[in-house]
Formats: structure tokens, C-alpha cells, sequence
């Protein structure tokens, strides 16, 4: 029984040493936002960031169904985070929002397509719900 136990504990060992010395694939950086001010200058309640956040989504999710360039989903994603970032920031109820495109643009970053799949329509469905 103690052979079996140290058997274990030293396949342990070699596999978390394994795991640590593989090379990972490298996730690419975070696209950053310009300022929010110029991504909607006529914005200036939370409702407003809020529109402004979803039209940015519709434009990302275009862009995935059009097989747009990452880069050009990724800017429109990290616009529409940063603008329900900042909905949020003034009224809780952009929560769901938020949330969902946060998820999305990670998943995109990230290369996750069930994932991605599950943020837009989280962050879609609370823009519908928000301004039906």
C-alpha cells in the first residue's frame, strides 16, 4: 500500500512538472479602448453608454458573422466594453451588460468559441431587454 501511495504522489509530481515546463499558448494582449468621451461624445447618462455599448456589440458580432479581421471585432468589442464599463459604473441594472460583453471580448481574445457564443447572446439579450 505505501509503494501504491508513493507511486502516486511521484505521477503526481512528474505530471505537475510536466504541465509547468510545457510551453502554453500565448493569449493575445487586451485591445485597449480609446477614451470613452470620443467613442460617444453625446453620451452622458448611463443609458447612453449603455446604447452606445450596444451599438458598438452589434457592429463586433457583425463583424464575427462577416469574418472580419480579429483585430476589427477585437477594437469594437474592447469599445463596447469600455462603454458598458461606464454604464454600469453610473446604474447597477447595465450589470447583465457589462457583464456579457466582458465575457464576450475574452473569449474572443481568448479564442473560445462556445464561450463567446454564450457572451453574445447574454450581452444581445440585455440589450433587447434594456431598450425594447
Amino acid at each position: 500500500m505505501l509503494v501504491l501511495g508513493v507511486a502516486l504522489v511521484v505521477g503526481l509530481a512528474v505530471v505537475a512538472a510536466v504541465m509547468v515546463l510545457l510551453p502554453r499558448p500565448e493569449t493575445p494582449s487586451r485591445v485597449s479602448s480609446p477614451p470613452v468621451a470620443s467613442l460617444a461624445p453625446d453620451a452622458h447618462t448611463p443609458e447612453d453608454f449603455a446604447r452606445a455599448a450596444c451599438v458598438r456589440l452589434r457592429l463586433g458580432a457583425q463583424g464575427i458573422r462577416a469574418d472580419s479581421s480579429a483585430e476589427t471585432v477585437r477594437t469594437e468589442l474592447a469599445a463596447a466594453r469600455a462603454l458598458a464599463a461606464e454604464a454600469v459604473r453610473g446604474d447597477g441594472r447595465y450589470a447583465g451588460l457589462s457583464g456579457g460583453v466582458a465575457a464576450l471580448d475574452e473569449a474572443v481574445r481568448r479564442d473560445q468559441p462556445d464561450s463567446a457564443g454564450v457572451g453574445l447572446r447574454i450581452a444581445l439579450a440585455e440589450c433587447d431587454i434594456a431598450f425594447r
